[in-house]
């Protein structure tokens, strides 16, 4: 028995396209994608044509993956979907199926911002860039200490980068309605 265990290559660039989603803890961009796939050097012994393929592979053919991608899972129905938001791609549970994953991670409920930390996102959407001090301003009193403390603690919840704090405040409250 050989200790070389030949890996068979990849069978479209969808599939490719598809394990990085999986694989990846954050929402990637095309072009994200594109280099990733680009990165990757073929072996020894393996079928260099097919390497060379995805490895010049165009934004359009990245493109064309994610649209095959997601076609495929809706097809499938394999509780979870491809999501666009804000010119990145991720992998996401369906709404339907929430609930079983909530109970497999032993989530009582969704997380849910508070009031304070709702209206304080909406300002932040709103007005962006912002500092704290016009915050406190606009809504007329000091939010509690625990309004910005409590954003920060849901960082990885909310996303909440200042380039996509309007998408992100439109996914907290779906979030909220699961």
């Amino acid at each position: 028995m050989s200790d070389d265990v030949k890996i068979p290559l990849p069978q479209s660039l969808q599939e490719i396209v598809g394990a990085l989603l999986f694989a990846s803890e954050t929402p990637l961009t095309a072009s994200d994608l594109r280099e990733s796939i680009r990165a990757v050097e073929p072996e020894e012994g393996e079928n260099s044509e097919v390497m060379e393929v995805y490895k010049t592979c165009t934004s359009r053919e990245v493109e064309s993956a994610l649209k095959g991608l997601e076609k495929a899972l809706d097809v499938a129905g394999c509780g979870f979907r491809l999501v666009s938001t804000g010119g990145t791609y991720r992998l996401q549970t369906v709404s339907s199926c929430g609930r079983y994953v909530r109970a497999m991670l032993k989530l009582d409920r969704p997380t849910r911002l508070g009031r304070a930390s709702l209206e304080t996102l909406a300002i932040i959407a709103y007005r962006q860039p912002i500092t704290k001090s016009e915050i406190e301003e606009i809504r007329g009193s000091l939010p509690p200490g625990i309004v910005i403390e409590d954003l920060e603690s849901k960082k990885d919840f909310l996303d909440a980068s200042i380039t996509s704090v309007v998408e992100t405040l439109l996914e907290a409250l779906a979030l909220v309605i699961l």
